[in-house]
């Protein structure tokens, strides 16, 4: 049956996770917040409601914990700014644009993508390299382009989007475990 190779793969994927990494980026996570820099997050598609989903539980969630203030914006939310860069430039930079104006230095950015390889990411993950903006890269299959521009890879070792979108909401459900 199809559905049991999915748990198979699924349960292979969960066995794989290098927690040194997932502890890693929870101190990324709390270091930025400590700073009063900003945690950015962005996706695309599955990804992109992952993203979200991370920012309500990060600033939220991660607050209530620790009592701390924990900033974070999804580049994702705001759909106008998002729509207007879309149309007056590309969707390839839309997110960098936004990025652009919101990111300072020693800002955290979580950039979520199964392959890696989304223009729109890759140019998120290039204005964050110039702004100096360290980066959490979050994929799977072979980690893409993206792998080359992140401070701290996860990846997912799945080439199945669905197991690999999965992991990548229980890694981010798993940062909160502070």
């Amino acid at each position: 049956m199809i559905y049991m190779e999915y748990w198979k793969e699924l349960q292979n994927s969960i066995d794989s996770l290098d927690h040194q990494k997932i502890h890693l980026a929870q101190s990324m996570i709390v270091d930025c917040a400590k700073r009063g820099n900003t945690i950015f997050t962005a996706g695309n598609g599955g990804s992109a409601s992952t993203a979200e989903h991370a920012s309500c539980d990060i600033g939220k969630g991660l607050s209530i914990k620790t009592e701390r203030k924990f900033p974070v914006i999804s580049l994702m939310s705001n759909l106008s700014l998002n729509s207007a860069w879309s149309n007056d430039e590309s969707y390839e930079e839309a997110l960098a644009k936004i990025l652009q104006s919101l990111g300072k230095k020693k800002d955290l950015i979580i950039l979520i993508s199964g392959s890696g390889n989304s223009r729109n990411i890759l140019n998120a993950a290039k204005m964050a390299k110039d702004l100096e903006i360290m980066i959490i890269a979050m994929t799977g299959f072979d980690g893409g382009k993206l792998a080359k521009y992140a401070d701290l890879e996860i990846r997912t070792q799945s080439n199945d989007m669905q197991i690999v979108e999965n992991m990548h909401l229980a890694i981010l459900h798993s940062l909160l475990k502070i």
